[in-house]
């Protein structure tokens, strides 16, 4: 399938994003195969809609949904229904594209792809620097979706990760196949939305050329506590399931069941935490115990970090050594 016009709409959804919000701006009009920019504003109460409407004046591109506070997600569900071009790509109010950005994105001639990666930078305190390369393993080029699906699915450091930020998606493969942010989850909407892709088989490419720079220079969600983080690691922890056939093997499911022991844990040390030792050590004990049947599949030839299998595996013994283990990387943060 070659598809006639290289336009795109980038969807922008922002909250409280008046400190970055016109950087952002300036670097996606300045692409030019920039069709229309999405502005959907999540019942910000600072500028955001004020700079919004601004660069809509200036720019008949932009175009601004003002919506009640409801979480990324709907924005981004929202802005999926308007987009009209060809393609579409999804930018956080804090980020900035490089030039020709876009561009190195593009299908030339006769080429198409439902899923196009790039490369990705991070805008850090002190400057710039290089993304982690997702895709030593995988290479260049047109590339097999169960192979990204593998590496998606993958607990080892080296693989893709689900943001779906330095992608260009084919407009036409996104609706035709109903594909949308998951509503009610606060972790992983991304993740989902990257599997889902996934499950509808899609062509995929990837190119080496530098196509984002993500902001990463203070505080983030994930360093928040999060009441949730157990249903929705358990949410994403199913569609794994729903894929084994794709990914030929059950071990990815377990690990991330697994997974779900390290992160109900990790989030009890961050941030509006209700939980103090005490507490930890017994919510630790009740949620190994609630998933050892998954840490017992666990093995050190799967694709989860040795030392968590080697932990969770050993808190089937000794439930308390987990605990402690964490408590004392806790304490030497302080």
């Amino acid at each position: 399938m070659e598809l006639r016009n290289n336009n795109v709409s980038v969807i922008i959804p922002a909250y409280n994003a008046e400190k970055h919000l016109s950087e952002c701006f300036d670097s996606v009009l300045a692409q030019k195969d920039v069709n229309e920019v999405i502005a959907v504003n999540d019942g910000s109460t600072d500028g955001t809609l004020e700079i919004m409407n601004e660069y809509a004046v200036k720019d008949s591109r932009v175009i601004v949904l003002d919506c009640q506070k409801a979480g990324v997600s709907r924005a981004r569900n929202e802005g999926i229904k308007r987009a009209s071009s060809d393609y579409l790509m999804f930018v956080d109010a804090d980020d900035v594209l490089p030039v020709k950005a876009i561009d190195n994105l593009l299908p030339k001639g006769g080429e198409y792809a439902d899923i196009c990666y790039g490369e990705y930078g991070i805008l850090a305190v002190g400057g710039r620097k290089k993304g982690l390369n997702e895709f030593e393993a995988l290479g260049e080029g047109d590339l097999n979706y169960e192979d990204l699906l593998k590496s998606l699915a993958s607990k080892d450091v080296n693989t893709i990760s689900g943001s779906v930020w330095r992608i260009l998606f084919s407009t036409s493969f996104i609706k035709e196949n109903s594909i949308t942010f998951p509503l009610g989850i606060s972790l992983g909407e991304d993740y989902s939305f990257m599997l889902d892709c996934f499950a509808c088989r899609p062509t995929v490419r990837h190119v080496s050329d530098l196509v984002y720079l993500v902001r990463r220079e203070g505080g983030s969600v994930t360093q928040r506590y999060i009441p949730s983080v157990e249903f929705d690691l358990l949410f994403l922890s199913e569609k794994i399931n729903n894929m084994q056939k794709e990914l030929g093997s059950s071990i990815f499911y377990y690990e991330h069941l697994a997974e779900i022991v390290w992160g109900v844990c990790d989030t009890s040390f961050k941030d509006g935490s209700p939980y103090d030792a005490h507490a930890r050590r017994k919510l630790f004990s009740q949620i190994a115990h609630k998933y050892s049947f998954a840490i017992k599949k666990l093995n050190f030839r799967g694709t989860m970090q040795k030392n968590k299998v080697f932990m969770l595996k050993l808190s089937l013994f000794y439930s308390d050594f987990y605990w402690l283990v964490l408590e004392m990387r806790n304490y030497l943060r302080l």
